[in-house]
Protein backbone atom coordinates (compact mmCIF):
# COMPACT_ATOMS: atom_id res chain seq x y z
CA UNK A 1 0.00 0.00 0.00
CA UNK A 2 1.21 3.09 -1.21
CA UNK A 3 1.79 5.96 1.56
CA UNK A 4 3.28 8.82 0.41
CA UNK A 5 5.37 9.24 -2.69
CA UNK A 6 8.40 8.20 0.14
CA UNK A 7 6.80 5.14 1.90
CA UNK A 8 4.62 2.07 0.87
CA UNK A 9 3.81 -0.35 3.58
CA UNK A 10 3.95 -3.97 2.82
CA UNK A 11 3.22 -7.03 5.14
CA UNK A 12 5.91 -8.27 7.28
CA UNK A 13 8.02 -11.18 5.95
CA UNK A 14 9.81 -13.75 7.93
CA UNK A 15 13.49 -12.17 6.11
CA UNK A 16 12.30 -8.57 6.72
CA UNK A 17 11.62 -9.07 10.43
CA UNK A 18 14.87 -11.17 10.87
CA UNK A 19 16.18 -8.02 9.27
CA UNK A 20 14.56 -5.31 11.57
CA UNK A 21 15.00 -7.71 14.51
CA UNK A 22 19.09 -7.26 13.88
CA UNK A 23 18.45 -3.79 14.03
CA UNK A 24 18.10 -3.92 17.51
CA UNK A 25 21.68 -4.16 18.72
CA UNK A 26 21.85 -0.79 17.42
CA UNK A 27 22.33 1.93 19.70
CA UNK A 28 19.65 4.01 18.52
CA UNK A 29 17.04 0.83 19.62
CA UNK A 30 17.98 0.30 22.76
CA UNK A 31 15.41 0.76 25.41
CA UNK A 32 12.87 -0.30 22.88
CA UNK A 33 11.15 -2.58 24.94
CA UNK A 34 8.75 -4.24 22.22
CA UNK A 35 11.50 -5.49 20.63
CA UNK A 36 13.87 -7.07 24.10
CA UNK A 37 11.53 -9.97 23.85
CA UNK A 38 12.94 -13.05 22.74
CA UNK A 39 10.11 -13.55 20.40
CA UNK A 40 10.75 -10.24 18.75
CA UNK A 41 10.23 -11.63 14.92
CA UNK A 42 7.50 -13.42 16.28
CA UNK A 43 5.56 -9.90 17.32
CA UNK A 44 6.96 -8.39 14.05
CA UNK A 45 5.43 -11.32 11.48
CA UNK A 46 2.21 -11.72 13.55
CA UNK A 47 0.13 -10.19 10.75
CA UNK A 48 -0.01 -6.81 12.87
CA UNK A 49 3.16 -5.42 11.58
CA UNK A 50 4.18 -4.09 8.04
CA UNK A 51 7.69 -3.63 6.33
CA UNK A 52 7.53 0.30 5.00
CA UNK A 53 10.01 0.22 1.68
CA UNK A 54 10.98 3.47 -0.22
CA UNK A 55 10.43 3.95 -3.91
CA UNK A 56 14.23 2.51 -4.67
CA UNK A 57 13.27 -0.83 -2.85
CA UNK A 58 14.97 0.40 0.58
CA UNK A 59 13.93 -1.44 3.77
CA UNK A 60 13.45 1.82 5.34
CA UNK A 61 11.53 0.55 8.47
CA UNK A 62 7.89 -0.94 9.97
CA UNK A 63 4.54 0.08 11.83
CA UNK A 64 2.84 -2.16 14.18
CA UNK A 65 -0.66 -1.77 15.08
CA UNK A 66 -2.99 -3.07 17.74
CA UNK A 67 -1.40 -5.25 20.91
CA UNK A 68 1.79 -5.69 18.21
CA UNK A 69 2.65 -2.07 19.41
CA UNK A 70 2.29 -1.86 22.85
CA UNK A 71 5.12 -1.54 24.73
CA UNK A 72 5.35 -3.75 28.48
CA UNK A 73 2.49 -4.51 30.14
CA UNK A 74 1.20 -1.07 31.23
CA UNK A 75 -2.37 0.61 31.93
CA UNK A 76 -4.05 -0.09 28.28
CA UNK A 77 -7.50 1.05 28.69
CA UNK A 78 -9.94 -0.18 25.85
CA UNK A 79 -10.80 2.76 22.96
CA UNK A 80 -7.37 3.11 21.63
CA UNK A 81 -5.67 1.79 18.51
CA UNK A 82 -1.96 1.77 19.67
CA UNK A 83 0.70 1.95 17.02
CA UNK A 84 4.32 2.15 16.73
CA UNK A 85 6.84 2.63 14.19
CA UNK A 86 10.78 2.49 14.21
CA UNK A 87 13.05 3.56 11.21
CA UNK A 88 16.07 1.45 10.03
CA UNK A 89 19.06 3.11 11.62
CA UNK A 90 20.70 3.93 8.84
CA UNK A 91 18.16 6.45 8.05
CA UNK A 92 17.49 7.77 11.53
CA UNK A 93 19.38 11.39 12.83
CA UNK A 94 19.06 12.47 9.07
CA UNK A 95 15.68 14.96 9.41
CA UNK A 96 13.43 11.98 8.24
CA UNK A 97 11.47 11.19 10.81
CA UNK A 98 8.80 13.78 11.15
CA UNK A 99 8.00 12.54 7.40
CA UNK A 100 8.24 8.95 8.24
CA UNK A 101 6.16 9.10 10.96
CA UNK A 102 3.60 11.20 9.65
CA UNK A 103 3.42 8.82 6.67
CA UNK A 104 3.14 5.54 9.73
CA UNK A 105 -0.07 7.92 11.64
CA UNK A 106 -1.66 8.28 8.33
CA UNK A 107 -1.19 4.59 7.37
CA UNK A 108 -2.92 3.78 11.18
CA UNK A 109 -5.60 5.94 10.42
CA UNK A 110 -6.28 4.77 7.38
CA UNK A 111 -5.99 0.98 8.75
CA UNK A 112 -7.91 1.47 12.11
CA UNK A 113 -10.45 4.81 10.92
CA UNK A 114 -12.51 3.90 13.96
CA UNK A 115 -11.14 5.00 17.11
CA UNK A 116 -7.93 7.73 18.09
CA UNK A 117 -4.25 6.93 18.20
CA UNK A 118 -2.13 5.88 20.89
CA UNK A 119 1.68 5.74 21.55
CA UNK A 120 3.62 4.84 24.04
CA UNK A 121 7.87 6.03 24.22
CA UNK A 122 10.42 4.61 26.62
CA UNK A 123 10.64 7.78 28.71
CA UNK A 124 14.84 8.47 27.56
CA UNK A 125 13.86 8.04 23.92
CA UNK A 126 13.40 12.39 23.65
CA UNK A 127 13.86 12.43 20.10
CA UNK A 128 11.04 9.98 19.69
CA UNK A 129 8.65 11.98 21.93
CA UNK A 130 9.14 14.46 19.89
CA UNK A 131 8.28 13.48 16.70
CA UNK A 132 4.84 12.00 17.87
CA UNK A 133 5.06 15.59 19.40
CA UNK A 134 4.85 17.31 16.17
CA UNK A 135 2.34 15.02 15.06
CA UNK A 136 0.12 16.32 17.83
CA UNK A 137 -0.10 13.31 20.22
CA UNK A 138 -0.37 14.72 23.63
CA UNK A 139 0.83 13.02 26.82
CA UNK A 140 -1.89 11.92 29.03
CA UNK A 141 0.32 9.47 31.19
CA UNK A 142 3.74 7.30 32.39
CA UNK A 143 4.11 4.11 33.73
CA UNK A 144 6.98 1.92 34.95
CA UNK A 145 7.11 -2.20 34.39
CA UNK A 146 9.60 -4.51 34.46
CA UNK A 147 11.23 -5.31 30.77
CA UNK A 148 13.67 -8.63 31.14
CA UNK A 149 15.46 -7.89 34.23
CA UNK A 150 15.36 -4.36 34.43
CA UNK A 151 12.25 -1.51 35.00
CA UNK A 152 11.81 0.78 32.40
CA UNK A 153 9.67 3.82 32.26
CA UNK A 154 7.38 5.05 29.31
CA UNK A 155 5.03 7.57 28.41
CA UNK A 156 1.86 7.50 26.69
CA UNK A 157 0.42 9.68 24.19
CA UNK A 158 -2.59 10.04 22.17
CA UNK A 159 -3.83 11.50 19.06
CA UNK A 160 -7.70 12.34 19.10
CA UNK A 161 -9.60 12.30 15.63
CA UNK A 162 -9.24 14.95 13.35
CA UNK A 163 -5.89 15.93 15.14
CA UNK A 164 -2.77 15.69 13.19
CA UNK A 165 -0.02 18.59 12.54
Amino acid sequence: MRLSEKYECRAMEDQTATIIAGWLSHELYRGFGMMRADNCRKVLGGGSCWAVFTPEEELAGFVCLGSAAREGHGPYAPGYTDVAFGMAPGRCRQHKGVGFAQAMVAFAKEQRPELPLRVTVETSNVRAADVCRKQGFVKVGDYVCLAGDKFCAYQVSTLAFGQSR
